[in-house]
């Protein structure tokens, strides 16, 4: 049997867990239905069959919600459901992102002990789970919506050196996002090609990485 054989057999055995957490790391609606779905396959295939604990399942939601925060509310659901109903406890390498959104949005702490979801915490931090205001151009890269981002570039005064930082980006990226690395992370080839054609924006390590995580084919050709 060859390696690929043998591959391709072990890729099909696991088919149904592989494809829950595709789910997982691959979500690209905030849709209730997909959510639905996504939740369906996560609790009958990763829960109940091959007996995933829920914390660690959280805390791969957490992750997934850094790399691809334009469907952040998508992942809050998920993340909801599944606390609400098997009700971990804390991981404390969790990613505090959707415990967040969690207690800001619907007053649920995760952990009566872990004080760091307090009021006061909560309300001095300015997260929004749509991560970026409309009429931004920060917005309109995460959309990839090249009309509103061209218009962004005629403004005068346009810097397209400027950077932005949010903890609603990777947490391991300490440094800010520029324009050209914010287009890789959401995929955003149509702005990308923008950046690139019009003002030589510089493609970085930093690039590469978020090109490869967001899975934009475009780009990372």
């Amino acid at each position: 049997m060859t390696d690929h054989k043998r591959f391709a057999e072990v890729v099909d055995l696991f088919k149904e867990y592989i494809d829950a957490y595709e789910g997982i790391f691959k979500l690209s609606s905030n849709n209730p239905e997909i959510i639905d779905g996504v939740y369906e396959k996560i609790k009958q295939t990763v829960i109940n069959r091959y007996k995933i604990p829920v914390k660690l399942i959280l805390s791969e939601i957490s992750r997934a919600a850094e790399y691809r925060n334009r469907f952040l509310p998508g992942y809050v659901s998920l993340y909801k459901r599944l606390f609400l109903e098997f009700k971990p406890k804390r991981d404390s390498t969790d990613n505090p992102i959707c415990a967040y959104f969690l207690y800001r949005k619907y007053k649920i702490i995760k952990d009566e002990k872990h004080t760091q979801f307090s009021e006061p915490w909560v309300y001095t931090k300015k997260y929004r789970e749509d991560v970026h205001k409309e009429g931004t151009i920060f917005r309109a890269i995460m959309e990839d919506n090249d009309t509103a981002f061209i218009q962004f570039t005629e403004l005068p005064g346009f810097n397209p050196e400027q950077t932005i930082y949010s903890d609603l980006y990777p947490c391991e990226e300490i440094f800010d996002f520029s324009l050209l690395e914010l287009c890789c992370y959401h995929g955003a080839a149509k702005c990308f090609k923008i950046l690139r054609t019009k003002f030589g924006a510089k493609f970085t390590k930093k690039c590469i990485h978020l090109a490869f995580a967001s899975g934009s084919r475009e780009i990372v050709n």
